[in-house]
């Protein structure tokens, strides 16, 4: 068994984008375009962080890899210093995959890291979570997807859950009724001052400029949040663009055009779709836990019971959800932690 460490920027480097085929993996929903988009010395990213690839060779064949990086821009807490693993593409082989972890692990300590936390695609924006539950549902287009047997190498190494989200595959009987629900509570008491509006797809690099500054001040409390530059915040969304409809993109502002907030669900396909996955929620934190909560996600919830389509309700973190009426979860992802 042989561990090969790869330089960004490097010849060398493609080997790493070529283990998931030849292991005959997914590619865990990153196309090979965007993920050497993100893994490229190019990439804004690596102007406030560095990373390093690590492959596995064992008896002359590829047998995993691995990304080791460090955001210096990441949220720390605690006194820790927290380094990421993450573009994880394992066979079903222990001494393979502790292998590499230990390889990045070592990389990440020489540079003082206290804790390793994966897997994270270089930071939250990019990608992140390893799917532990409801392996036997079909995917959807921005889910972290995986093997089974994932869960199992990653405990074998000696790392433990830090936090789960989960997702939830409703029926069109619990959409309708849904909507009918925030549709009532929203119209019960409409706050004057505020407008909600569709976002424009086709001019969607606009609209991601204008929601970059309420974007991160509404995502700074999440786990794993680091502060990115306005041309990383456009690659993390932009190419779900030809997923994406107005009708199912809705922002919300006050008088003065100041943004408060958004919802966006898109397609399972650009054409012949036959599902809608309900992505993100984001308000600042005054509007949270008043009506404007319904007022903001009844158009959205409206839309998805119009077209009769099943919905994913996607990625929610732990605690009290709307899924949470429709029963267990379908599916549930972790990010798993060490301490070197």
């Amino acid at each position: 068994m042989q561990i090969q460490q790869l330089n960004l920027g490097t010849e060398e480097f493609g080997v790493f984008h070529q283990v998931p085929e030849v292991l005959g993996l997914d590619r865990n929903s990153i196309p090979l375009d965007l993920e050497q988009a993100q893994l490229s010395p190019d990439n804004p990213f690596f102007q406030h962080a560095e990373g390093c690839g690590f492959v596995c060779e064992k008896e002359g064949k590829s047998s995993g890899r691995v990304f080791a990086s460090l955001d210096q821009n990441l949220h720390q807490h605690d006194g820790q210093l927290v380094g990421h693993v993450g573009y994880f593409a394992f066979a079903e082989d222990t001494a393979s995959a502790e292998a590499l972890l230990r390889a990045a692990e070592e990389w990440l300590k020489g540079k003082g890291v206290t804790h390793v936390h994966g897997p994270v695609n270089l930071n939250i924006f990019s990608g992140y979570r390893v799917q532990m539950s409801g392996f036997d549902t079909s995917p959807f287009p921005g889910e972290p997807r995986n093997p089974e047997y994932y869960g199992k190498l990653l405990e074998e190494a000696g790392y433990e859950v830090l936090a789960t989200w989960s997702s939830w595959d409703l029926p069109p009987d619990f959409v309708k009724s849904s909507a009918e629900y925030f549709k009532k509570s929203a119209s019960q008491s409409p706050l004057p001052g505020l407008a909600i509006r569709k976002g424009d797809v086709r001019q969607l690099s606009e609209e991601l400029q204008r929601l970059y500054r309420p974007t991160m001040e509404i995502f700074s409390s999440n786990y794993g949040f680091s502060q990115i530059s306005q041309d990383e915040f456009l690659t993390a969304f932009i190419h779900l663009q030809p997923l994406m409809e107005a009708d199912l993109f809705h922002i919300l502002a006050d008088d003065s055009g100041k943004i408060g907030g958004f919802v966006f669900a898109y397609k399972n396909a650009p054409t012949d779709h036959t599902r809608i996955i309900f992505h993100t929620a984001a308000l600042l934190e005054m509007w949270r836990a008043t009506p404007v909560v319904y007022e903001l996600a009844s158009p959205l919830w409206e839309t998805a019971a119009a077209t009769g389509l099943p919905v994913i309700g996607a990625l929610a973190k732990e605690g009290k959800t709307t899924y949470d009426r429709s029963g267990p979860p379908s599916r549930t992802y972790s990010v798993v932690a060490r301490a070197l």
